[in-house]
Formats: C-alpha cells, sequence, structure tokens
C-alpha cells in the first residue's frame, strides 16, 4: 500500500496541493475552517509527513547533533541521557557520533552534521587547547547554534556549559591547607594548556598566593 501524499488530501477535498501543505504546517493564512478540515482528512487518510520533504521546506531537521571522544566513559554516557531526554521533550532527536580522539575524525563528523543541516550541534572537546579546522568556520558560516560541554576550545569560551573548574580547585586546595596540610600534589591531565587543567592549576595556585604560602611546580603532576 502506497503512502498518502499531499496530492491525495488535495484531490479528495477538491483544493490545492498548496493549500494543503499551509494547512498542515500552521500557516496563518489559511482560514480555521480549511485548516480543520485538511487535518481531519489527513488523519482519516493515515496521512504520515515525510521527515526529509519537512525538513526542506521548514528547513528545520528537528535533529541535535552531539559529538564526543568516546562513549565508554561513564560521564559521558550520564551526559547522553539527559541530553536525549531533553531533545525528546522539545521534538528534537539526538545523533551521537565519535570523534575516537582525532582531530581529521572530529573534522569529518561536524562536517557530516553541516551536510545534513542538524538545527544545532553539541561537542564534547578532544584533551588539546584548539582546534583550527577549517569546519569551525563551516559551522559559523552556516549560522548552526554550537555548544561546547565540559571544554572548550578557544575562541568558543561564551558557547560553552562547563563546571566552574577555578573556583573548585581553589576550594579543594584551600581546604586542605586550612587543615596545615602544606605539601598538596595536584594531579592533572598531561596537557596542561587545555581549559579544564589550565583552570584548576590556576585555583590551585590561588589558593597557595591567598594563604601567602609557597608552592613548587613540580606539585602539579601531567598525567595520562
Amino acid at each position: 500500500m502506497r503512502n498518502v501524499t499531499l496530492k491525495d488530501i488535495a484531490r479528495k477535498l477538491n483544493i490545492s496541493e498548496a493549500t494543503v501543505s499551509l494547512a498542515i504546517n500552521n500557516k496563518s493564512i489559511v482560514n480555521e475552517e480549511t485548516r480543520r478540515k485538511v487535518l481531519e482528512c489527513a488523519r482519516d487518510m493515515n496521512y504520515k509527513p515525510n521527515p526529509l520533504a519537512r525538513g526542506l521546506a521548514t528547513n528545520k531537521s528537528m535533529t541535535i547533533g552531539f559529538v564526543c571522544p568516546d562513549s565508554e566513559n561513564p560521564f559521558i554516557g550520564r551526559i547522553l541521557k539527559l541530553m536525549n531526554h531533553y531533545c525528546n521533550q522539545f521534538g528534537y532527536s539526538l545523533v551521537l557520533a565519535l570523534s575516537e580522539n582525532d582531530v581529521t575524525q572530529e573534522a569529518k563528523v561536524l562536517q557530516n552534521f553541516i551536510d545534513k543541516r542538524f538545527d544545532g550541534i553539541i561537542i564534547l572537546p578532544l584533551d588539546i587547547p584548539e582546534n583550527n579546522s577549517d569546519v569551525f568556520s563551516n559551522i559559523k558560516r552556516e549560522k548552526i547554534p554550537l555548544v561546547f560541554c565540559d571544554s572548550y576550545y578557544t575562541g568558543y569560551k561564551d558557547d560553552c556549559i562547563m563546571t566552574d573548574y577555578a573556583k573548585g580547585s581553589y576550594l579543594l586546595t584551600k581546604h586542605l591547607l586550612e587543615n596545615h596540610h602544606r605539601n598538596i600534589w595536584y594531579l592533572t591531565t598531561k596537557n596542561q594548556k587545555i581549559p579544564v587543567s589550565k583552570l584548576r592549576i590556576d585555583g590551585y595556585i590561588k589558593a597557595y598566593q591567598e594563604a601567602g604560602l609557597e608552592w613548587k611546580e613540580s606539585w602539579v603532576v601531567g598525567c595520562e
């Protein structure tokens, strides 16, 4: 059995296909009585809109793309569950793609999101300070909303949802100093220039400076 089309509904109601399309897409140019008849007819005929066609007509895919380094980290799994929950609440689909900790792969994934006209992109970035790939220029040019999660690349700080790492690190260090501990080692990522690590180290140093105490660079240890 073939799918019911807008043309089928138009033929049954003896109106134009354009009017049917306007009514189904809730355009104000169609009067309420006509809209009611079209929607009733569409329901009776079990009309199912083509998501690709609707996307072209409305310029919306109702899809959000999420790219992250891997999916095995429990932290990422929790984020993914919450993102999917809220996307569902607003009628969006969430598409997950993995960058596999590779800059080139991340760029390919993001370009794929652009090509498929996704309505928004969320990125959990790699452990590098910045990514100068041309794909980010493409995202800006296409005016696709972009939000970083947990960290960011240089130039995108304002478009990021993340913990206040500097304050958290400061409070942890201050607590230990107030309890008379002095030689406090800080274990952080090997690349200490990425925002997450830099902010944590800044908070750690601030606590020492505020207390008027010395600290040693050798106490900040980069780990794999």
